[in-house]
């Protein structure tokens, strides 16, 4: 039973970050610069305690995401008052923030981004990282407790936190040094100009990928139509890697000029903070009414990072049509828990057995390289997989038909609360139900039904090879959720 003081000390966030609704209450454990402030103090002297000195990375994914300066400026103003420096880069990807981190590059003691990944323009967050990799539950819970010990001992007035420290402003170092980097890895694996005059819609989602994405492509060679790239439209609002209808219609607007062109490979669309990619391909002799749209998971991006490689590493999401082809090429697969830090964890286990194991990722296009860096690179990941189509002489609805996948069917059940979402699947009733269903459909359907890390709601996930089978298991399930929520 959870005690009292845990109810007014709550772990705040989960390996992937703290969000939820903007706030401007300025209480602590809200979405506000002053629990951003103290989140913040909380993770330099964690870093301070195990060691590790050095200048904080700092940016957010762009000014369509209620608060996100205001946010911004509690996380620097924290810095600040724990004498360290910031590397303020503005608008960037939270993987060109991991960038700078990474010791290789600039380092940095610790690097924050101000962003709500996916979610919509209401929702902000803090993603804290330990240089430039994700923090595991243990640190996460530790990060919460030094915040609430700064919280009750010290308070978070930001107006009486005293700076000790000074901001290096790097604002231009992700559109210069950063996509740099990713042409000069891109063209070192596929030659020069890997794009050259190939069609690619990129949907920057109006977040941090808008300006680095389709430069990147053009700098590749590509012909780039942009999409959701500007500053004035909301933030994942029918748009990005989590809303490709959007990205479908603006290409059905486009008509003939997109749909008929014989260069078009195909769409890459990012999420708000540009960590995840995904893709759409357009069918041959789709016309520009009734275009026949094809979507591209992480499922298919993995079995692109397959190629020449040892075996890749997939979470428990990883779909059945991706393991038995990786089977059927000799390929290997290793399955770890969900989050892309999982993946890493696992192929820096493979690695340190001295197997040259290097890649993996997750359905929802988090892909990992361990020769680029320690999280999913949405930008870097986009680039790449365009170039493998264009190399092997394909589009993207090409690269679809080749991997046929098993039907999945995916349902979230929102709830009223944290402590409703993180108690739902104890309930004996439902526990017994959900062991109930899943016999039933045995040897025809995989099922997951967990707590979801980033919302309040619970996720079900089922697939099987059988559509309608799935489709009955699932409806099942949210019935059984859906009771059991009600009466909580």
């Amino acid at each position: 039973m959870t005690s009292q003081a845990e109810m007014s000390r709550p772990i705040l966030g989960e390996t992937d970050g703290f969000r939820g609704r903007y706030d401007t209450s300025g209480e602590p454990g809200k979405i506000n610069a002053e629990t951003f402030a103290g989140l913040t103090m909380a993770l330099i002297d964690l870093q301070h305690a195990r060691g590790f000195t050095g200048d904080l990375a700092v940016g957010n994914d762009g000014p369509n995401r209620q608060g996100s300066a205001e946010l911004t400026r509690g996380v620097i103003k924290g810095a600040l008052a724990r004498g360290v420096n910031v590397i303020y880069l503005g608008t960037a990807p939270t993987p060109a923030i991991q960038h700078v981190a990474d010791e290789r590059r600039m380092g940095a003691l610790a690097s924050v981004s101000v962003t709500a990944s996916h979610n919509d323009d209401g929702d902000n967050g803090w993603k804290g990282m330990l240089g430039n990799r994700k923090p595991d539950d243990t640190a996460v819970a530790e990060i919460s407790r030094r915040f609430w010990d700064i919280s009750e001992k010290d308070g978070l007035d930001l107006a009486q936190l005293e700076a000790h420290g000074e901001v290096l402003e790097r604002q231009g170092y992700v559109t210069r040094k950063y996509v740099g980097e990713i042409v000069k890895n891109i063209e070192a694996l596929y030659g020069p100009r890997p794009l050259a005059d190939k069609l690619f819609v990129v949907d920057g989602a109006n977040g941090a990928a808008s300006v680095v994405t389709p430069k990147v492509f053009s700098r590749l060679g590509a012909r780039v139509v942009p999409f959701m790239c500007n500053s004035e439209g909301m933030i994942n609002d029918h748009c990005g890697a989590t809303h490709l209808d959007g990205v479908k219609s603006f290409m059905l607007s486009k008509g003939a000029s997109i749909l008929q062109d014989r260069a078009l490979i195909g769409a890459v669309a990012n999420d708000g903070d540009a960590d995840r990619v995904m893709a759409v391909g357009v069918r041959p002799g789709s016309d520009t009414e009734m275009a026949d749209f094809v979507d591209l998971t992480g499922n298919h991006e993995m079995w692109a990072l397959a190629k020449d490689q040892l075996g890749i590493v997939g979470t428990e999401y990883t779909n059945s049509g991706l393991t038995q082809r990786l089977e059927k090429a000799g390929i290997g697969f290793e399955p770890c828990p969900n989050g892309d830090r999982y993946v890493t964890q696992r192929l820096e286990e493979l690695q340190a057995q001295r197997l040259d194991w290097r890649r993996g990722g997750e359905f929802t296009g988090h892909l990992i390289d361990t020769d680029w860096g320690p999280s999913g690179d949405g930008v870097r990941a986009a680039a790449l997989y365009a170039a493998h189509a264009v190399a092997e002489g394909k589009t993207f609805a090409d690269l679809h038909e080749e991997l046929p996948l098993w039907h999945e069917e995916m349902r979230k059940l929102p709830v009223a609360s944290k402590a409703v979402r993180d108690t739902l699947l104890q309930q004996p009733e439902v526990s017994d139900r959900l062991g109930e269903i899943a016999a039933a459909f045995q040897g025809t359907c995989r099922q997951i039904v967990r707590a979801s890390g980033t919302e309040l709601a619970v996720r079900a996930w089922v697939e099987s090879s059988n559509p309608a089978a799935a489709q009955h298991a699932s409806r099942l399930i949210m019935n059984t959720l859906l009771r059991a929520s009600r009466a909580a």
